[in-house]
């Protein structure tokens, strides 16, 4: 039996239930198979906000179902999102901003929110949220910021398995090149350390030898093993390779997913994130993880989520996706509908750091890695995105070297148009580095949703940009003023725990003017706001993204003030200033109250 068809006889056998006791099954979400599984969702582990006056809140005054929120900085306001305002009114029944014309001789409430900057809530619409709660919980060690190269590297990963003795040291974060792993040998347990951008691995002997990786294991299609001259493993193992060995690493019990995903939502309130494009648990070596992730725990613990998600799944499970939308016959879950199914993703190139982004000419400093990889085949992948574009998924392609972003535009190109299509819905992802203008132009022409092109990674590639890439490949690298100019969507992503979940640090980094391409603050906030938003399952059909009559009243009331005399730009900049020091007072989603003040942010 199939996996889409174990998981459609449960749903067979589930469903019947679920009719009748739905409202009682919060914490399981029945599955057949092998036997039970169940995210440990707790009734209350989430909080679901409190309306504005409670007691959550100071300076309010009155009660009523309008709350007019005054003395504030108000940024992405009106119907274009250019305007700035000092109040905003809050319908707290429909969840969204009211007009004026809309409020009662009496029963208003009203806060004063003391000079505060407030904007939309911000959204990140390309991470990974169970995998950087993992990270912030401390389930993989954290070697980001070890730049000391591979003897301090050794020493925190050595000091993490003393402190907390385990069978395997799963590690991520690495900057650095390495010709081979044997400086992890000293390390006393099987030891797997990820390279920053998840598309290269470290690995030691005894992690080598439990997955049975030799000189004569194969690299697999899409994947590399790194060899020495005599042609053994040097423990470096990039793209589809990796799924060698991370197939014997124990998976992560569902307990602590549950856990991980708490520990992401809480970080992304702190940031003042209100939605999240989140692209699944990346596992190299199982295609339905993060659909088992879906089901397993995102699904049953909707009811406690507090910020809004947008759930992809492995385009390779597309068909299972389709049919358990199709048998709960609904793409939203939760009291308000926060999390959201019906996307899938895929990879088609790997990273410009492990080289393995695909480019049409040879890397500089490849040492014979030619020019990159493709990791799908390009006929079985297309015929996979037209079934699900069939089937009504949106499609989120991971393109980052220039000739992998003209062949998948060129196969969006090719998928059958409906008179009744403006726009597509399918994005790009990363499109780091565009071959053309010509390109841009064709993005825009054929609707795409939108590209998620990461600023925080420039400063990663900054140095090694020139030194891997020939001028024509690094002319259009990162070209956000050109996304912007030729009217193509986009939406500043982190791609979490890559880089840390920090919208603002996204948008200082898009402004910074060391970039060719760099973006005045409107533009620069309009991409983890409105911009965001258009990329999410529900972007084009849904009002949100500006604080304006109508639109769903997700905000934030940051920790800075502005007053009259302010500008938009010099508000943006006390924005990005306070951001390293806790700059998030309130956040509200759908006009509830989910953080701040009394609420742990």
């Amino acid at each position: 039996m199939s996996r889409a068809e174990t998981v459609l006889s449960a749903l067979a056998v589930a469903m019947g239930l679920l009719a009748v006791f739905w409202p009682s099954i919060e914490r399981y979400l029945i599955r057949a198979g092998s036997g039970l599984k169940a995210c440990p969702y707790l009734a209350g582990a989430g909080n679901q906000g409190s309306p504005p006056g409670s007691p959550h809140h100071g300076s309010a005054s009155g009660s009523g179902r309008f709350v007019i929120f005054e003395n504030a900085f108000v940024l992405m306001s009106g119907e274009d999102g250019r305007g700035v305002e000092r109040s905003f009114i809050v319908d707290t029944e429909t969840g969204r901003f009211a007009s004026r014309d809309m409020l009662p001789a009496d029963g208003v409430r009203r806060e004063d929110l003391e000079g505060a900057i407030v904007t939309p809530g911000f959204v990140d619409p390309h991470v990974h949220f169970i995998s950087t709660g993992l990270a912030l919980l401390g389930a993989v060690i954290d070697v980001r910021d070890v730049e000391k190269g591979a003897d301090a590297l050794r020493q925190r990963i050595a000091s993490a398995v003393q402190k907390q003795p385990t069978d395997w040291a799963v590690a991520y974060g690495y900057l650095h090149e390495f010709g081979d792993s044997s400086w992890l040998d000293d390390v006393p347990v099987p030891t797997v350390v990820f390279r920053f951008d998840s598309h290269q691995l470290l690995a030691n002997r005894r992690a080598l030898q439990l997955a049975s990786i030799s000189a004569d294991t194969a690299s697999p299609e899409g994947g590399s093993i790194r060899r020495d001259a005599s042609g053994a493993p040097t423990g470096v193992l990039c793209d589809a390779a990796m799924g060698l060995l991370t197939a014997v690493i124990p998976s992560p019990s569902s307990e602590l997913l549950w856990d991980a995903y708490l520990a992401a939502e809480r970080y992304a309130l702190q940031k003042g994130v209100t939605r999240v494009g989140d692209m699944g648990r990346v596992s190299f070596d199982d295609d339905f993880a993060s659909f088992d992730d879906l089901t397993d725990c995102l699904i049953p613990g909707a009811d406690g989520m507090r910020v809004r998600v947008d759930a992809f799944v492995s385009l390779k499970a597309h068909v299972a996706l389709k049919q358990l939308i199709d048998a709960l016959g609904t793409t939203r879950f939760g009291g308000d509908g926060k999390l959201r199914v019906g996307g899938v993703k895929d990879f088609y190139d790997g990273s410009l750091s492990s080289r393995t982004a695909l480019f049409t000419r040879p890397y500089k400093d490849g040492d014979g890695d030619g020019a990159g990889i493709r990791l799908v085949d390009p006929i079985s992948w297309e015929e996979m995105i037209r079934a699900a574009d069939s089937m009504g998924l949106t499609v989120a392609t991971h393109a980052i070297g220039s000739l992998a972003v003209d062949e998948v535009l060129s196969a969006y190109e090719r998928l059958p148009r409906r008179d009744d299509d403006a726009h597509m819905r399918h994005r790009i992802e990363h499109a780091q580095h565009v071959s053309s203008i010509d390109t841009i132009r064709r993005m825009a022409a054929v609707g795409l949703a939108g590209v998620t092109p990461n600023p925080q990674h420039v400063r990663g590639d900054r140095d090694v940009i020139p030194l891997r890439l020939h001028d024509e490949d690094a002319r259009y690298s990162y070209p956000l003023e050109e996304f912007r100019r030729a009217n193509v969507n986009f939406g500043l992503a982190s791609d979490a725990p890559v880089v840390p979940l920090d919208p603002l640090g996204a948008v200082a980094a898009a402004m910074d003017e060391r970039n060719r391409f760099a973006l005045g603050a409107w533009d620069a906030l309009f991409g983890i706001t409105r911009g965001a938003h258009l990329l999410s399952l529900d972007g084009s059909s849904e009002r949100l993204g500006f604080i304006d009559d109508g639109f769903i009243a997700d905000f934030v009331v940051h920790d800075a003030e502005c007053d009259a005399s302010c500008t938009f730009d010099a508000a943006v900049e006390r924005l990005i200033e306070t951001r390293d020091r806790g700059g998030v007072k309130q956040v509200y989603v759908g006009g509830k109250h989910v953080a701040g003040r009394n609420n742990i942010l």
